[in-house]
């Protein structure tokens, strides 16, 4: 079975277009713009806590996903919609992009590994 069987979930890709400054940084205001619409892929909730700093309670959720091996995601780019094959949402906000890194399965089989994380507060 081939990886891109697997992958039933599509994800919109954004990518901070503003650049960094002179530290690294990047700037403000951000200017987000699509790198791809409805990439293949899937995704899964791995960890769920919550962390409590004073009156705020945020609610951290990492998350793992496998796009295919020539994707175009970076650590920094947004998941803004994540659907499945039919258009139907199955993340409500925003995903970020941690980091991503390229496996190999066989000669022929390869992906990219994606570490997300989306936090909510309250």
């Amino acid at each position: 079975m081939s990886f891109s069987t697997l992958m039933v979930m599509r994800a919109n890709l954004r990518r901070n277009k503003a650049g960094i400054d002179t530290y690294g940084q990047p700037k403000e205001p951000a200017v987000w713009d699509y790198v791809g619409k409805e990439i293949p892929c899937f995704v899964w909730f791995k960890s769920r806590r919550e962390v409590v700093d004073g009156q705020k309670i945020a609610i951290v959720e990492d998350i793992r996903g496998v796009f295919r091996s020539d994707a175009d995601v970076k650590a920094g780019d947004q998941i803004d919609i994540l659907a499945d094959r039919r258009g139907r949402k199955i993340v409500e906000g925003i995903l970020l992009v941690d980091s991503t890194s390229e496996r190999t399965v066989d000669a022929v089989q390869a992906y990219r590994d994606v570490a997300l994380r989306r936090i909510r507060g309250s």
